[in-house]
């Protein structure tokens, strides 16, 4: 496989994410080059960081990065907070912050302490809130649908209409909820490919987008990654 443009938005139906999460930026301790005008990663080294991890891993699974380039701080930082909006996961919601303070702050002191581990964490369920609420809304959706479909208006009279009356507000506010999911986008680099993590690893240095820029952040997924995948467009 090979890096392509991709559009990041949440699909009508989502399933559970089941994978291992590992994210490096300029402020990664062991990736990044600190200089005294601040702390910096090009998207070369930031793909040499995660290569290392998924030979370390080794065994064959799914694999998708997220990468977000920039030239000037606050574009990079832009585009960040624009991924967070969509995809708030920790990593995400941690570097916005972290980006948007770097003017202010010693760029040393934002360094991660410690050497980090060189294999990814095991996997587990990917949790964001924007994925909580599409699947809690999708559900609610389901529920007053099913509950809706064995009433009988004429048996149960005032009591039925109430519970009518919340069942329509509490789907009125679900639609709401995943309309305002279905309209966040962020536009971003994308290398997804399955098979064994060796490989990977040397394919995710080849044609890295955007080789020149100073400040870079990568997102590593690696486990059961279809729902990950219907994001994508």
């Amino acid at each position: 496989m090979t890096w392509a443009r991709k559009t990041l938005g949440f699909p009508a139906s989502m399933g559970q994410i089941n994978c291992a999460v590992s994210t490096v930026t300029p402020w990664t301790y062991g990736a990044a080059q600190v200089a005294n005008s601040g702390c910096y990663l090009s998207p070369p080294n930031a793909m040499a960081y995660l290569a290392k991890k998924l030979a370390q891993t080794g065994g064959a699974q799914q694999a998708v990065i997220f990468l977000l380039t920039g030239t000037q701080l606050h574009e990079f930082t832009q585009s960040i907070s624009d991924l967070a909006a969509v995809f708030p996961h920790p990593d995400f919601t941690k570097l916005a912050r972290r980006a948007a303070a770097q003017a202010g702050l010693d760029s040393e002191k934002m360094l991660l302490p410690g050497a980090q581990s060189q294999a990814l964490s095991s996997a587990a369920p990917l949790a964001v809130s924007t994925a909580r609420q599409a699947v809690s809304a999708q559900r609610i959706k389901q529920a007053v649908t099913a509950a809706a479909g064995g009433i009988s208006l004429s048996d149960l009279g005032t009591a039925l209409s109430q519970l009518q009356s919340t069942a329509a507000a509490a789907s009125q506010a679900a639609a709401d909820s995943l309309a305002d999911l279905a309209g966040r986008r962020v536009d971003l680099w994308v290398f997804s490919d399955q098979g064994a993590l060796s490989n990977i690893a040397n394919a995710i240095q080849a044609g890295v987008p955007n080789p020149d820029a100073i400040y870079t952040m990568a997102t590593l997924f690696v486990g059961e990654l279809d729902p990950l995948l219907e994001m994508l467009t």
